[in-house]
Order: C-alpha cells, then sequence, then structure tokens
C-alpha cells in the first residue's frame, strides 16, 4: 500500500511539473482535430444541394438546370438536384421546412426567416398587354373559367384601356399562382382597387395567353423576364399593346422588392417604331436565388463562383429549347440593400463577391489563426521532446556515473593487484558501451564528457590502489616481517 501511494504521489508530482504541457497537448489536438476537419470538408466532403426552382416551365428552372451542368464540371464534390415547385410561394416554404437548400423566389415576395440571398438573378419587369380595340365580352359557353359572383359585371362593349386604372371591371388574363395575383393586388392598391373589382382568367401561363389571344380577357398581367416567346408571339398577331405601369417609385414605399423598370423601344419585334414604339416605363422585381442560413459557406461560395466568373458558359448550357433566355445568365448581380431584397445576404455570397475588397488577412483569418496556434504548439512540442531527450540522456549518463562510483568504492576495497583487473575490465566495457551511445545520438556530448571525466577519476584510482599494493607486497612493514610463516614454529623445540 504505501508502495501505491509513493507511486501516486509521484505522479501527481511529475503531472504538476506538466500542466502547461498537459493543457497545450490537449488544445493541440483540438487544432489538430480542427485542421482534419477543414481538410476533409475541403477536399473529401460532398454537399447534395436540392434547388427550388419553380415551374419546369419558368426561366428560373431552365438557368439552374444549366447551373448543375457547369457546377458538376468546376466543383464535382457539389450534387445539385432541380425540384419542380408551383411558384415562388412554394419553393420558399420547402426552403423554411428544410426540404429543400436553395429557391429561386421572386424579391418582391417576402423570405422565409432562415433565407438569405446567394445573388440577384435577373430582372422580372411587369408587363400589361390590353387589345387595341375593345374585346367583346365571352359567351356564356366560353371554355374559360366563370368569374366569382362577387366582381363587377362587364359591359359588352368595354371601353379603351388607356391607364391602370381603366382595369376596373375588366378581365384579366394571369397565372393562378399567388405571387403573381399579390404583385397585381399591390399595384391595384395604388388606385384603390381590390380583388373584388377584377375577374380573372387563366390557370397556367398558356391557358392566360389562349384567354388573351382569343379575347376572352381585356388585358394580360405578366412579371417575368424580357426574354420570352409568348409575348412576342401575341403582339405579332396585331391587335395588341404594351401599356405603361406607373408609380415605381409609390410602389418602392410599399415594398422596396419594387423598382423602376423600362422596356426598350422595339425590343420585341426589332422594328424601333413597332412594340414599343417608345421606351415604355414600367414597374419591376428581381429574380433571386436563396439559400438557408445555415449551408456550408463554402458551397455558397462555389456557386457564387460558377454563376459570376463562369457566365458564357452558364449562358452557353442553358438547353437548346430554351435559347431566347440564354442573355439572363448575363444580368446576375450581387446581392445589394439598394436592390430592395428583403434577405440579408449569405455569409459565402459576401465573401465571394467582395473577395477584391478585403485584404487576404481579414478573407483568411480562420486558417491563419488556426495555423498561427498549430505552429505554436507544434513549436512547444518540439522544445518539449528535446528536453525530454534531454533528460533521457542525463539518466543514462548518471546510470554510467552510478556504476563507476560503485566501482571506486570497490577499488578502495581491494587487497590483491589481481582484484583490480575486473574492475579494470568493468569500467573499459561502460566507456566501449557509452562511445556506442554517443555515436547513435542516445548519450549528449555534454554527458559524455561528465561521464568521461569521471570515469578518468576511476581509472586513475585503479592506478593508485595497484601501486599501493603493489609497493606494500615489496616492503612489508616490521609486524609482518616478524611474523612468522608457519603457526606452529611456537611449539617446535631446536634441537640439542
Amino acid at each position: 500500500m504505501k508502495k501505491l501511494d509513493g507511486t501516486t504521489a509521484e505522479i501527481a508530482a511529475w503531472m504538476r511539473g506538466k500542466v502547461v504541457f498537459l493543457i497545450l497537448s490537449a488544445l493541440g489536438l483540438f487544432m489538430f482535430g480542427w485542421g482534419a476537419v477543414i481538410m476533409y470538408d475541403c477536399y473529401v466532403r460532398t454537399y447534395d444541394i436540392t434547388i427550388a426552382a419553380g415551374t419546369s416551365k419558368s426561366e428560373g428552372f431552365a438557368m439552374m438546370e444549366a447551373l448543375q451542368v457547369i457546377t458538376k464540371r468546376y466543383y464535382p464534390r457539389i450534387h445539385l438536384t432541380i425540384r419542380e415547385t408551383t411558384g415562388s410561394e412554394d419553393s420558399l416554404k420547402r426552403l423554411d421546412s428544410d426540404d429543400v437548400q436553395l429557391a429561386v423566389a421572386r424579391a418582391d415576395i417576402t423570405p422565409t426567416a432562415v433565407a438569405r440571398t446567394v445573388a440577384i438573378l435577373y430582372d422580372q419587369p411587369m408587363q400589361l398587354l390590353v387589345h387595341s380595340q375593345p374585346a367583346a365580352a365571352p359567351k356564356p359557353d366560353a371554355g374559360a373559367a366563370k368569374p366569382d359572383a362577387a366582381a363587377p359585371k362587364a359591359d359588352a362593349a368595354p371601353g379603351a384601356i388607356t391607364k391602370f386604372s381603366d382595369l376596373q371591371g375588366k378581365r384579366i388574363a394571369m397565372p393562378k399562382t399567388p405571387g403573381q395575383l399579390q404583385t397585381f393586388l399591390a399595384v391595384a392598391s395604388r388606385y384603390g382597387l381590390s380583388e373584388s373589382d377584377f375577374k380573372f382568367f387563366g390557370g397556367s401561363e398558356e391557358d392566360a395567353d389562349l384567354a388573351f389571344a382569343h379575347g376572352d380577357a381585356d388585358a394580360l398581367f405578366r412579371v417575368g423576364s424580357l426574354h420570352t416567346t409568348a409575348i412576342p408571339n401575341i403582339l405579332k398577331k396585331g391587335g395588341v399593346e404594351l401599356m405603361a405601369i406607373d408609380g415605381a417609385a409609390a410602389l418602392h414605399e410599399i415594398n422596396p422588392a419594387f423598382q423602376s423598370a423600362m422596356i426598350p423601344k422595339g425590343y420585341y419585334s426589332g422594328n424601333p417604331d413597332s412594340h414599343p414604339p417608345t421606351d415604355l416605363p414600367t414597374v419591376g422585381s428581381s429574380a433571386l436565388l436563396l439559400a438557408r442560413e445555415d449551408i456550408n459557406e463554402a458551397v455558397i461560395y462555389a456557386l457564387a463562383d460558377v454563376m459570376a466568373d463562369h457566365k458564357n458558359e452558364w449562358s452557353l448550357a442553358v438547353r437548346s429549347t430554351r435559347s431566347e433566355i440564354r442573355p439572363l445568365a448575363f444580368q446576375l448581380k450581387a446581392p445589394s440593400e439598394k436592390a430592395g431584397i428583403l434577405a440579408a445576404a449569405h455569409r459565402g455570397a459576401e465573401q465571394f463577391f467582395h473577395r477584391d475588397q478585403s485584404s487576404f488577412v481579414s478573407s483568411h483569418l480562420d486558417f491563419l489563426a488556426w495555423l498561427a496556434v498549430t505552429i505554436l504548439i507544434s513549436g512547444y512540442w518540439i522544445v518539449e521532446l528535446r528536453n525530454v531527450q534531454s533528460a533521457f540522456r542525463k539518466t543514462v549518463s548518471d546510470s554510467f556515473n552510478q556504476k563507476v562510483c560503485e566501482s571506486m568504492r570497490e577499488i578502495d576495497q581491494c587487497e590483491k593487484v589481481g582484484e583490480l583487473l575486473a574492475v579494470h575490465v568493468e569500467l573499459t566495457s561502460m566507456m566501449t558501451t557509452s562511445i556506442e551511445l554517443l555515436g547513435q545520438d542516445k548519450m549528449g556530448t555534454e554527458s559524455f564528457l561528465a561521464f568521461h571525466a569521471v570515469w578518468q577519476l576511476a581509472m586513475d584510482a585503479i592506478a593508485r590502489r595497484q601501486y599501493i599494493l603493489e609497493t606494500k607486497a615489496a616492503n612489508p612493514s616490521p609486524e609482518e616481517q616478524e611474523k612468522p610463516l608457519w603457526h606452529l614454529s611456537k611449539v617446535l623445540r631446536p634441537r640439542a
């Protein structure tokens, strides 16, 4: 029990002397583990990312398909999956529930708390088309959906529509999605109009286009990019014109995402005197790529890099059946509060788009901190290992010195010259071993020199003891001379 208590006390004493070493060792293991995680994330880990991109016929869906192709080319460890949804509202709900990690949505629709902006993809101006001549009211057996009973009855021969307020009581063709309806009603609210003041036709974009083209609707409302084929095809049939939507500044106060926009003169036909005949003011919003706040910053950085630095490849990757929207790739912009973005920028996107404005130290602060601490701890470990090695060498040297001291005691006790020979052989063996340890770097030079000095004292002690013993044998003392050579001499009498 006493032996165990002694061992425990020795261990406790050793630990008290190594508190700093133990703390730094634990910190070092943590830092090396952190570094291993960083290396794993950078070079080994794969990421499965799902993007809610709207309907399969939307511009956002086609652009995300192209992004999937380019991302696989430059970042093969990021696996993108494009998922179809019914619109921006559906995409945002899926983003909020973590069913998807990224979503394409309109900027004027309030995002969820977990949403962060990756980039502004492209502009989405409002486009309002009306018939040049008043359209006839639909027949009772028309295939279009019946308007709500609460809606006011339209005149059999409605008057010409020259401004937005003239749409009161008119038939509006538009996709029946909450986002499109919400945007239209936001504009209508400026004129004191509400949903009950209109009749809405069309479930999808195709249905809305057909309803307007066949005269079953007085106006066609659309929020989307100018790079589309549907509206130019309607305009080519004639009897249709684009109408301005004013009040962008007022709408911006209602929703910061609404911005003033312009449809350039002659944009749709290529004829400067056709559609529109002059630059047409309207109100616009933007399509955003949103991500969950908890998505890895490196993933968002990589996606921003693909979209911003490889725009030409991104554009060409859009499938040929949607080639008209390829120019949208060049409308990409960094997240900006000036654009009325309601969701803050994702940190990974900020790091990419502001990489030229930040210094190398601030951009890589985490890595540099890890590197500095790792170097500090590694240096301490090297010093500590050298100390351990020196302590081991000193232990070896002390063991040899202890043996030499024991040999010197034996030398003093030797009574015959022959006994010194065994001690001399042992000392010679120790010197040979020490020279071998010195060559193997298991004994330091200083320790060897200290041992050599003690060893030399022992060899000198052998020489002195040999001299004493040889001198004593050659010149015996008087007592030894008078001492009889045979102990029976005392009992022997001399002869007569």
